[in-house]
């Protein structure tokens, strides 16, 4: 529902190492939602294209498969054995009609529209010591101002260390100014 709401400019999704249920809220049931049951792009952002490939091979096609989702792969072309592309075009299995589609996108992201900008592993958008790279998770959120009211902006995080976590300031900043809730 508040998904829907249209209320919402951003989402912010934090909480300690394996703690579960980070990759389900905040990236695999929007991206669903907006891929599958809207037919809409869909943005997933990390930092690099080694990032993507890691997470898209480790975290996210297993995820996929395990959730009941695999006959929307596509059978032939980008992601059809496993790999990663730069989109990935969800397929309504019965028709073989086109759905919304994955998009890929590295820190600093350009080029590619999408109806929700969709950033994991966000505290990892950092230089090494330790400055966060604000332009870059912008650049990621902007891909959806298109949609206006109807774009989803979510960022999702571990909070790992209390003085370090990019994700923290952006509760307090640009949040309600309440303190991130497991």
């Amino acid at each position: 529902d508040q998904m829907d709401s249209g209320k919402w400019e951003r989402f912010y999704v934090c909480a300690p190492p394996q703690f579960g249920g980070k990759t389900l809220v905040g990236v695999l049931l929007p991206s669903l939602r907006n891929a599958i049951a809207l037919r809409l792009p869909v943005g997933y952002g990390l930092p690099t294209l080694q990032d993507l490939d890691k997470a898209w091979a480790e975290k996210l096609r297993p995820a996929l498969l395990k959730s009941g989702y695999e006959d929307h792969l596509p059978k032939a072309g980008p992601g059809a054995r496993g790999g990663r592309g730069h989109t990935l075009q969800f397929l309504e299995p019965g028709t073989g009609e086109t759905e919304g589609m994955l998009v890929f996108l590295a820190g600093g992201a350009y080029g590619s529209t999408v109806a929700a900008a969709i950033v994991d592993e966000v505290d990892q958008f950092r230089l090494s010591d330790g400055t966060p790279l604000w332009g870059a998770l912008e650049d990621i959120f902007n891909r959806a101002n298109a949609y206006g009211r109807k774009a989803l902006r979510i960022a999702v995080g571990t909070i790992e260390n209390d003085t370090q976590s990019i994700i923290l300031p952006l509760v307090d900043e640009q949040g309600t100014g309440t303190r991130p809730w497991p």
